[in-house]
């Protein structure tokens, strides 16, 4: 995996996934405060603001979900962390490194029982299973533009450039 470059215009978008064994799969799926607990202790696993962190919890229906009789104590957790690109590099680069050499298991457990335990008291158990290898996305944000050129003159240019470039595209294509 490349190291994704990073500068002060640059956002990050980190997403992943991770069975999750709770106490009561189905009453999750209702309580906000444990999937904002969740969501929180994801963010502290990647050193960003949890506000930064969005969470989707669906039922597991893994393979062996059968002969392991945990319908109603595995969920999936999927997440998405969106860094801006007003973050500081070091948080960004934190993130994205984190992403790349991996959280562990045992680390993401953690991170997240802590938050929940504080949400949800000292009898609310959650335990990471299992997780994905997270992906890494980068965006430049681009500053608006500040001229008086008409918006169909940009149009154009923009067309135009973009033509250009898929036309060198093709004839270095071709002759490769």
């Amino acid at each position: 995996m490349s190291v994704p470059v990073l500068g002060n215009d640059t956002s990050a978008t980190i997403i992943g996934s991770f069975v999750l064994t709770v106490p009561n799969a189905s009453a999750l799926a209702e309580d906000v405060e444990a999937k904002a607990a969740i969501a929180a202790g994801v963010a502290d696993a990647f050193v960003v603001p949890a506000a930064y962190v969005t969470v989707i919890v669906k039922p597991w229906s893994g393979k062996m979900l059968r002969r392991l009789s945990v319908n109603d104590k595995t969920v999936t957790v999927e997440y998405t962390l969106k860094i801006p690109a007003d973050a500081s590099l070091a948080m960004k680069a934190e993130g994205v490194k984190r992403a790349m050499k991996g959280i562990s298991v045992a680390e993401l457990t953690e991170a997240v029982q802590k938050r929940v335990t504080a949400a949800k008291g000292a009898d609310y158990h959650v335990s990471v299973n299992s997780q994905t290898k997270p992906t890494i996305g980068t965006a430049t944000e681009k500053p608006p533009v500040k001229s008086t050129t008409s918006h169909a003159v940009l149009q154009w240019r923009s067309t135009w450039k973009y033509q250009v470039w898929t036309a060198m595209a093709v004839l270095l294509a071709s002759f490769s």
